[in-house]
């Protein structure tokens, strides 16, 4: 025994001996130029929403870029900093020692994460940067971002049309535009499940490997999903048609117990009808198929998933569009359950599909035992009057449901509705807009309900109640916030989309446009709704039966809920 331990300690030793000896590996080459793109990326970003030569629009930020790309692209890890800040150098005069008091700052809090300004990554350009404490009171309307209303203006950024796919700089320039902009202009970077940062060395090599339209528009939306933005949407772009078929099944889909359900029919003769739960496409299971597609949409969370897949709040298929029944060919094969049976139909796919028919046509309606049912997608033109007319109808009823599962026809509408659920001005929402002097950072504003009375309008003292689901997103979930502050009302349904707030576009090369949430919407204590949406207070789930039924079971459990109050 002593014998075996002897060879087992010197077979130990002489391999330690033997790795003690190696060089350690060499650093991997496609690795470094990744890092060194990232740090580029961040440099100019940040240079780009700061410095004076780029905000008053003297120089071409996105030409400085592109000169910059193929030098940091063959350099070393050693070479990087000193070419950045050489570069910036070159720049002329920052502005960033400007002079600005340190406390106009005092009131606002920190969402892009810049700790990667020191001096351990870049070096003496740290230094400079760090400079920054404000733009000054300057002119920067041709500047790459002004702020209107709270929402920025990226209207100055080229779309560059003409790009060239299989162009390495365009590409990137593509990429880091919009980690840029939603670095510094997206309200909610720290609720997200990715850290951004991180997110630039992932999609770089992504990036890289790709030639053509295709790859390079799958590569901004598999980064964009990560924002978990029901708002994001890219016009222009064809990459849903492209990878998944152009030709979609004239359905409407929803969601409902977990499973993708036909809602609508949009042809006569269609062999799907209202409640079939699709299970296949062309022989792929559904499952497989929406796996997929999750890749490339921005939907908030696992649980709305689904019902953000089958965008069961819009009336028409686009090529840039979400539609799980996709096929390349205009014949599509679908498989679905009915009731407990199993069937496999076929029907032809189109291009592009407008209204479904059906659907609401009337503004209000009364129902049975003396309740109001509102519809506000459905109001009057005219700039005001809308909901004088209907509520003076309506004044004797038992109670009054608000379908906010549809969206309100005008922003007017809101304002006169109000009038009549609460005289007093109430706290509903905070608020948080993007800083014009600090990009990165952002202020809240909190905002309470001022109702100027209109001599008609009455307080309405009956059970209110505010119907909402997967399809109330953005400005429904303003109108619900506002008028759930009311005593009387009652939000019924399943948790809203969770995407709330100011929509601002983003050009981007290729002709693409971005539209993404740029104004930060939270509950009046602080509460988080991105991603997470209003809850309701009796929650209300449809059901596979009643949509096969032809029921609406969230609005029987409003009537339900009034006739018991």
């Amino acid at each position: 025994m002593k014998k075996i331990a002897v060879i087992l300690l010197i077979l130990i030793m002489a391999t330690f001996t033997a790795c003690a000896g190696q060089p350690d590996p060499a650093p991997d080459p496609i690795v470094i130029r990744n890092e060194n793109l990232a740090k580029l990326a961040r440099v100019w970003g940040f240079v780009k929403y700061t410095h004076a030569s780029f905000i008053t629009g003297q120089l071409d930020w996105d030409k400085e870029l592109l000169s910059l790309i193929p030098i940091i692209y063959g350099s070393n890890g050693d070479d990087v900093n000193g070419i950045l800040y050489d570069w910036f150098i070159s720049l002329g005069n920052s502005g960033f020692d400007s002079g600005a008091d340190p406390n106009d700052h005092a009131d606002l809090r920190p969402m892009a994460d810049l700790s990667w300004i020191n001096y351990d990554y870049l070096g003496p350009l740290a230094a400079s940067l760090q400079q920054f404490n404000g733009i000054i009171a300057i002119d920067v309307s041709d500047g790459p971002i002004t702020l209107s209303g709270g929402t920025p203006d990226f209207s100055n950024q080229s779309h560059h049309d003409d790009m060239d796919f299989d162009n390495i700089g365009y590409r990137l320039l593509g990429l880091f535009r919009l980690w840029n902009a939603m670095n510094y202009y997206f309200p909610h970077l720290d609720v997200l499940d990715a850290n951004w940062g991180d997110l630039l060395l992932e999609f770089i090599p992504k990036m890289l490997d790709g030639e053509d339209r295709l790859s390079y528009e799958l590569t901004l939306a598999a980064m964009a999903r990560h924002l978990h933005d029901a708002h994001v949407s890219f016009i222009g772009a064809t990459f849903f048609a492209d990878k998944f078929g152009a030709y979609a099944a004239p359905v409407q889909l929803i969601a409902a117990e977990g499973h993708l359900v036909v809602y609508n029919t949009a042809i006569f003769g269609n062999p799907l009808a209202q409640g079939d739960v699709i299970l296949g496409v062309n022989g792929r299971d559904i499952n497989e198929i929406i796996a997929e597609m999750r890749q490339f949409v921005s939907y908030p969370n696992e649980e709305k998933a689904l019902a953000y897949l089958s965008r069961s709040w819009r009336n028409d298929i686009a090529p840039n569009m979400p539609h799980p029944i996709r096929s390349h060919t205009r014949s599509i094969e679908i498989n679905i359950r009915r009731d407990d049976t199993y069937l496999t139909v076929g029907l032809d796919g189109v291009l592009v599909l407008g209204s479904f028919p059906g659907g609401i046509t009337e503004s209000h309606v009364l129902l049975d035992n003396n309740i109001g049912l509102i519809n506000p997608a459905i109001g009057n033109p005219s700039i005001l009057g809308g909901a004088y007319a209907v509520m003076q109808e309506l004044a004797s009823t038992e109670g009054i449901i608000i379908d906010l599962r549809q969206r309100p026809g005008n922003y007017d509408w809101f304002l006169e509705m109000r009038q009549y659920l609460t005289e007093e001005s109430l706290p509903f929402a905070n608020l948080s807009f993007p800083s014009q002097a600090h990009p990165g950072w952002r202020f809240d504003v909190h905002i309470n309900q001022y109702l100027p009375r209109h001599p008609d309008a009455f307080i309405y003292d009956r059970p209110v109640v505010l119907l909402m689901d997967e399809k109330t997103f953005s400005h429904p979930e303003w109108v619900i916030m506002s008028f759930r502050a009311a005593p009387n009302v009652t939000v019924m349904g399943p948790y809203s989309m969770g995407s709330n707030g100011n929509v601002a576009p983003l050009p981007l090369p290729g002709g693409i446009t971005m539209h993404f949430t740029s104004l930060g919407v939270y509950t009046p204590d602080g509460g988080q709704t991105h991603r997470i949406g209003l809850a309701p207070d009796i929650r209300v789930d449809r059901t596979i039966r009643g949509i096969a039924d032809g029921r609406d079971e969230l609005i029987e459990a409003a009537i339900d809920y009034i006739l018991s109050n």
